[in-house]
């Protein structure tokens, strides 16, 4: 199983601080192949093949786990494709990279596990005052959290959400 890893944007070379543990772990154990991928080509520069440049390709299908920075499906669809090129198949599909991606696309799965949630699509995203606070109402007095349908912010919470 091979792990794919963002670079370090001041060095391509190396892995990204923020996940050089995970790295040094999965060459430790001995399991995993390990590889970088430059996450600046992929979304600033919008160029998947010199993204994976460093990445080897493999002379068979080879499976492989993006552990690295969170990126629309746009972007996740171009990856994969890149890396398809490279003979490497990335776990996740772009169809289920974007299903996960979403809350509204998989929160019914967990809807009887998890506070109740109120999904607003994007096309409805100039909704006047009072009609988000008439949608608003399903929840009472009760506090409630805003957030978009991507990434939580629970790692701020003190700051985020009092």
């Amino acid at each position: 199983m091979l792990i794919l890893f963002c670079s370090n944007p001041l060095s391509v070379r190396e892995v990204d601080i923020d996940y050089q543990e995970e790295y040094i772990a999965a060459i430790s154990c001995g399991l995993f192949e390990v590889g970088l991928i430059d996450f600046d080509a992929l979304v600033n520069e919008k160029d998947a093949e010199k993204a994976v440049r460093r990445v080897l390709t493999d002379e068979s299908e080879k499976t492989a786990i993006y552990r690295g920075w969170m990126m629309t499906p746009e972007q996740y669809k171009e990856l994969y494709g890149a890396l398809l090129n490279k003979n490497i198949k990335l776990i996740n599909t772009p169809g289920q990279y974007e299903n996960t991606h979403h809350l509204p696309k998989w929160y019914n799965i967990v809807e009887k596990y998890t506070p109740k949630s109120l999904c607003v699509p994007p096309e409805d995203i100039s909704l006047k005052f009072d009609s988000v606070m008439e949608k608003l109402k399903i929840f009472g007095k009760k506090p409630l959290m805003v957030k978009d349908y991507v990434k939580s912010r629970k790692h701020e919470w003190e700051v985020v959400c009092l």
